[in-house]
């Protein structure tokens, strides 16, 4: 996607790297961005400070992440919309890395820090579904014992009703931070 949206252009290069040892020299880069990566890494700290190595004085980092810490269903059967939720999020290696962006961006040197929030509110089932994978968590949520296949069964029941008499909502929060090396 990277690609595509730099057109061709030639003074724009493309690397895959680990994002815990960037082949980048300290200081090197203007800008650092990432998106959704730092709830799939075990320490996001270190990704973190790892961008912050590579940025110039002055070179900004942005980092945003959902946090799945803040899923909720509203749905028939609340607490089993809880126990699905945080199946959900288990999924990931740091489900709620959203709301601490700005501790790891301070914590690893940055200045001038900022955090937006934006919230996703879905109503409508089949892209609560798609979004969300719904019915993915309340299986897993099954599996790791949380919840019962027949509550299971019957709360998917009731969200699919809620969905198709208009009271369905799932929501999500994102989070974006940023700031500048020192």
């Amino acid at each position: 996607e990277a690609r595509r949206r730099a057109g061709g252009r030639a003074d724009v290069e493309f690397v895959e790297a680990d994002a815990l040892a960037l082949p980048v020299a300290d200081g090197a880069l203007d800008g650092a961005r990432a998106e959704r990566v730092l709830l799939h890494v075990d320490e996001p700290a270190r990704v973190v400070a790892e961008m912050l190595r590579v940025l110039r004085p002055g070179g900004r980092i942005v980092v945003a992440e959902p946090d799945w810490a803040t899923l909720v269903i509203d749905a028939p059967a609340p607490r089993t919309g809880r126990l699905v939720a945080r199946a959900a999020a288990a999924r990931f290696r740091s489900p709620s890395v959203g709301h601490t962006l700005r501790r790891l961006l301070r914590h690893a040197g940055a200045a001038e820090v900022a955090v937006a929030a934006r919230t996703l509110v879905i109503d409508d089932h089949d892209a609560a579904e798609r979004v969300f994978q719904i019915a993915d968590a309340a299986r897993r949520a099954v599996d790791d014992g949380l919840v019962a296949a027949e509550a299971a069964a019957a709360w998917l029941a009731g969200v699919e009703r809620a969905g198709a008499a208009g009271d369905l909502m799932v929501a999500m929060t994102a989070f974006m931070a940023s700031g500048r090396r020192r």
